[in-house]
């Protein structure tokens, strides 16, 4: 009897690892044959957006509204990051909210925007 409360008592206190439900982990990036490497994305004080499918905005891991995502970049840009967003779009989202995104980013004060996509050149054609 003690042996199976042990074992349900190990089932509901170990978990898997829900990091794979983080934005940035397994993003299926747009595909494209033509990128170039973004090496800015890597460095810490990077401002990277994250549009999800179903119009979700993530700064980082945080989801954010459209309005406060405005602030939290121009607060980033304020703090010495550098003048450019890295914008990771899911490869389902919907043109008319990447579009909106953009537009946000514009009014924000920042000029340069950074589209991620997955480079396809090295893959394989079937």
């Amino acid at each position: 009897m003690a042996g199976i409360l042990v074992f349900f008592l190990a089932i509901f206190i170990v978990r898997p690892s829900d990091d794979h439900d983080l934005p940035q982990k397994g993003v299926d990036l747009a595909e494209s044959r033509h990128a170039r490497r973004a090496p800015g994305t890597k460095r810490g004080n990077a401002l990277g957006l994250n549009l999800t499918r179903n119009g979700e905005i993530f700064l980082g891991n945080d989801r954010n509204s459209r309005k406060d995502s405005t602030s939290l970049l121009q607060a980033g840009a304020r703090n010495g990051s550098e003048q450019k967003i890295y914008l990771r779009v899911r490869a389902r989202a919907k043109y008319g909210d990447a579009k909106a995104v953009l537009h946000q980013i514009r009014t924000t004060g920042i000029e340069s925007a950074a589209l991620l996509s997955q480079d396809t050149r090295h893959e394989t054609a079937p």
